[in-house]
């Protein structure tokens, strides 16, 4: 039953990570400009914060849920504006100065990279609604126990850091195979590309909310 939670969070934590979106996109313009330390701590912002999502949807915090659940229009709006101000600073990085530092052997500033990626996806709060139906699947399927313990829980939800992270270091890795191909002026576009695609889905997710909030 314990291993079962553990690989069942595991699975829940794969299933979070793979699906492409703003994320993905951060994710992979650091790896390409800072380097593969960026990126592995970029992937630990993020499986944090996916575990705190599984953490709330394991252990039914209804408060959090309920709210999220009420206000789920606003929620969006303001994910939309935190998501087009990560485009934003990506759009203005100095490229040279990115590259000169990570291949200089400067050491990058960890807890940045793994704050602004925590922050990311806790843009998207309502993401939480999407593990409490992971999870009911890997129970549903039976790789996870029906009714769980306590301590089969917080396995579970170690499960879900170490899937977010399997994913995120193996996506970091690949990207270090090809990255010294690139040169700046290549970084350079990759920046302009992936910081106009998180604008774009940042300023997508207001314009629709607020295009439904106007037809209610």
């Amino acid at each position: 039953m314990l291993l079962g939670s553990f690989m069942g969070g595991i699975i829940v934590g794969l299933t979070a990570s793979l699906p492409p979106g703003p994320t993905w996109i951060l994710c992979l313009q650091r790896n390409l400009s800072k380097g593969f330390r960026s990126g592995i701590y970029s992937g630990i912002g993020a499986a944090l914060c996916d575990t705190l999502y599984a953490l709330i949807a394991i252990f039914s915090l209804s408060i959090v849920t309920d709210f999220i659940a009420s206000n789920e229009a606003f929620v969006q709006i303001a994910a939309g504006v935190i998501i087009t101000f990560f485009g934003v600073n990506i759009l203005l990085k100095k490229t040279s100065v990115q590259m000169r530092r990570s291949r200089g052997g400067e050491s990058t500033k960890g807890w940045k990279d793994t704050g602004s990626a925590f922050l990311m996806v806790l843009a998207n709060p309502t993401f939480i609604l999407a593990h409490i139906t992971f999870i009911a699947t890997v129970k549903s399927l039976g790789i996870a126990p029906a009714e769980p313990t306590h301590v089969s829980n917080m396995l579970m939800v170690a499960g879900v850091f170490v899937g977010c992270m399997v994913w995120w270091t193996v996506l970091a890795a690949l990207v270090s195979v090809v990255r010294s191909k690139f040169r700046p002026s290549h970084i350079l576009w990759i920046n302009r590309i992936a910081g106009s695609l998180i604008c774009l889905l940042g300023i997508v997710l207001i314009v629709t909310m607020i295009s439904d909030l106007y037809i209610a």
